[in-house]
């Protein structure tokens, strides 16, 4: 059987889709283990597979980009106006 490692960011909208699948492949036999951020290695391990967690330097980058207000998904935020002119001129009908 094969040897598969899963590689995501950790957050659990990336996660779980991918872990189902992971799952999946373990129920076939195939040896899985999944590299991301400590904060969801516990549900990975949970659902019976092998969790390998980012370096602590990587965890803490991304634990910034979730709750800083000048960076990541905080840096969306304060540019909302900007972003939903962007938007409204790329979107211009709905499907």
């Amino acid at each position: 059987m094969a040897r598969i490692l899963f590689i995501s960011l950790p957050f659990p909208g990336v996660v779980h889709p991918n872990l189902s699948v992971a799952v999946r492949l373990a129920q076939r036999g195939h040896d899985v283990a999944y590299f991301t951020g400590q904060s969801i290695c516990g549900r990975i391990a949970d659902a019976g597979i092998t969790p390998f967690p980012f370096s602590p330097e990587l965890n803490a980058h991304y634990q910034r980009l979730v709750t800083s207000p000048t960076d990541g998904a905080g840096a969306t935020w304060t540019q909302r106006r900007r972003l939903r002119a962007i938007l409204r001129n790329f979107f211009s009908d709905t499907v």
